[in-house]
């Protein structure tokens, strides 16, 4: 996971959009690559973006590795982008369906919406530890 407190552009140009994603690259891991993740707003700080980085190739795993401890390093960041969710305000009812971390966009919406509208989350998931992660850490 990866939290950062986000400026007043940064907010301003997220204006009216529940999660979406960004751009990133770390360069003391590769400056020629630009990964996307997806933001999450952090639930007891509405100034904190979150991603959540899974391993699953040499790139995601070498940061996993150079950050197993706590660190400041440079972070390039390109966005916010919107979410596949983001017309979720369009309806009264809602289903999201998502896979493995691809869960992130849709608890933006969630987030969102839940006291003023019905929302249905399908998310399948293979890692156990997602889950829990997911169900202690963030809610």
């Amino acid at each position: 996971r990866i939290s950062m407190p986000v400026s007043e552009r940064f907010r301003r140009n997220a204006t009216g959009r529940r999660g979406g994603f960004a751009y990133i690259n770390l360069p003391w891991i590769d400056d020629k690559q630009w990964h996307p993740f997806s933001l999450f707003e952090d639930p007891h700080d509405a100034n904190v973006r979150q991603m959540f980085l899974m391993k699953s190739g040499d790139w995601t795993d070498a940061v996993h590795s150079s950050l197993s401890r706590d660190t400041t390093r440079p972070v390039w960041i390109k966005g916010p982008f919107p979410s596949p969710f983001r017309h979720a305000a369009l309806y009264d009812n809602q289903i999201l369906v998502a896979s493995g971390i691809g869960i992130t966009p849709a608890l933006g919406a969630i987030n969102a919406f839940k006291s003023s509208r019905r929302v249905n989350l399908i998310w399948a998931v293979r890692d156990p530890e997602m889950l829990e992660f997911f169900l202690e850490k963030m809610y």
